[in-house]
This record gives structure tokens, C-alpha cells and sequence, in this order.
């Protein structure tokens, strides 16, 4: 009777522990590696509109007003991927804000280089939930599937950076376990997290991901 509690730790226990382990080391890869390979850097067009929008929204506003200084030269000025808004008022980029808002409300509480690692965290719990779904009587492919993801160098190399696909890993895949437990309760949970999916940062990568599934339910 004592076994299981003071003994060897049983196959459960074990798969929880490879998911926890997996879980620490995504986050601190991502978080020290942002600092440690990057230099703290953004160093694409895409990364720095998602802080440009970031910063925006982190100070209670849905765009920043240009200067009027600056409204007559505003053409002159590095304007690549900004939203064109009237006679040159205000600055926002023309991404969806839903990635760059995650990251002001991320950067409200703590570091917002977090915001990456944190999403990819999710990405490896919902595709532990995702695998013992689909195989319930076997720990070990939920494990192997973790391991995988943690030695995918696209997927730690991406959580260092504002890039915003960890993002889109960590929704896709939670919509996906979502959508396989079946219930209308999921199912509605579902929606709510392809409604954010949507908004990251373009409108067609989540119904890329999720066109599939849907196909089977139908034609099931």
C-alpha cells in the first residue's frame, strides 16, 4: 500500500514530471536566450512593430499621434508595414494587435521578453493534453511529443524573440486540444481562443491551421 506514494514513481507521475521539466526548461531557454544570444535586440521589421504596438498600448492608446511637427515629413519617415491613417495624425502598424497587446499586458506584470517563452509553455502543456487525448493508454508519446517540441531549434530559437508565431503555436494548439475533448463547453472555448487566434498579427494563419479539422468533423 505504501508503494505508490514512497516508492517508484509511477508512469503518470513520471509523464507530469517530463511535461513540468519541459515547461521550465522552454521558458528559461527562451527568457535567458532573448538576452544571452540576441543581446536584448529586436532585430527584424516584424519583431519591432510588435514592440512599436506594444508600447502604444502599454500607455492606454489604440495608436500614437505623430508630432505635427513631424506631419509634414511623415513620408520621409520609416513608414514600411505602419497603417496609413488620414493626413499622416498617427502611427500604428497595420499588424492585428492582438500578439502586441499579449505583450503589453505581459510587460504591465514582469519582463515582457517573456511573453515568447510563456506562449511556448502553453504550446507544450496543450500538446501534452493534445497526445493523451488522442493516446490515453500511452504516456510515453505525450512525452516523446514534448521532447521533440524542446529540442526543436525553430521553436526555442523563435520563444528569444517579439516574433509572434510562439503566439500562434501556443493558441493553435490549444485550440486544438480544446476542440478534441468534444464538448460543447470546449467547443464554445474553442471559438473564444480562434476569435484571439485571428487577431495576432495577420487573419489567416489560425483558419490555415484549423480548415483541416473542421473538413473531418464535416465530413464525419
Amino acid at each position: 500500500r505504501l508503494a505508490p506514494r514512497f516508492g517508484t514513481p509511477s508512469v503518470l507521475e513520471r509523464g507530469r514530471l517530463v511535461l513540468l521539466l519541459s515547461v521550465l526548461a522552454i521558458v528559461t531557454a527562451g527568457w535567458a536566450g532573448h538576452y544571452v544570444v540576441f543581446q536584448g535586440s529586436h532585430l527584424s521589421r516584424d519583431e519591432n512593430m510588435a514592440v512599436f504596438d506594444q508600447e502604444i498600448f502599454a500607455h492606454g492608446r489604440l495608436m500614437w499621434p505623430i508630432p505635427l511637427e513631424w506631419r509634414p515629413m511623415a513620408d520621409a519617415l520609416n513608414r514600411r508595414f505602419m497603417l496609413p491613417i488620414g493626413a499622416n495624425e498617427f502611427w500604428v502598424s497595420g499588424y492585428l494587435p492582438v500578439h502586441s497587446a499579449a505583450r503589453a499586458v505581459i510587460g504591465s506584470l514582469t519582463d515582457p521578453a517573456l511573453t515568447s517563452p510563456l506562449f511556448t509553455a502553453l504550446a507544450a502543456v496543450s500538446l501534452w493534453a493534445v497526445a493523451r487525448k488522442l493516446w490515453p493508454h500511452s504516456n510515453k508519446v505525450a512525452a516523446l511529443a514534448l521532447i521533440l517540441l524542446v529540442m526543436s531549434s525553430q521553436v526555442l530559437i523563435t520563444s528569444m524573440t517579439a516574433f509572434s508565431m510562439s503566439m500562434h503555436l501556443g493558441l493553435n494548439l490549444l485550440w486544438l486540444a480544446l476542440f478534441l475533448h468534444g464538448r460543447w463547453q470546449t467547443h464554445a472555448l474553442a471559438a473564444v481562443v480562434g476569435f484571439l487566434a485571428r487577431g495576432i498579427h495577420q487573419p489567416l494563419f489560425h483558419p490555415l491551421f484549423a480548415l483541416p479539422f473542421i473538413v473531418l468533423v464535416l465530413v464525419q
